[in-house]
């Protein structure tokens, strides 16, 4: 059965990330091969899911937490 559609889960452009959040191309690569974040890839263009952009920060907030012995 498929996910219905929501429309604020477009993939948005990796520029879009670039712009906004003030992440690099080389950061976005290092976070797509070593730590697992979801980048579409369409025609020799990549996306993130902005569902995506925040499960992976959320991830990789917790594992600082972790880390750091912060609760």
């Amino acid at each position: 059965m498929s996910t219905p559609f929501d429309p604020r889960d477009v993939p948005l452009p990796v520029d879009y990330y670039i712009r906004t959040h003030g992440v690099s191309r080389t950061s976005l690569w290092r976070y797509e091969t070593q730590s697992g974040l979801r980048i579409l890839h369409v025609g020799g263009k990549r996306f993130i899911r902005p569902s995506d952009w925040t499960a992976f920060i959320e991830q990789q907030h917790a594992k600082r937490q972790q880390v750091e012995g912060v609760s």
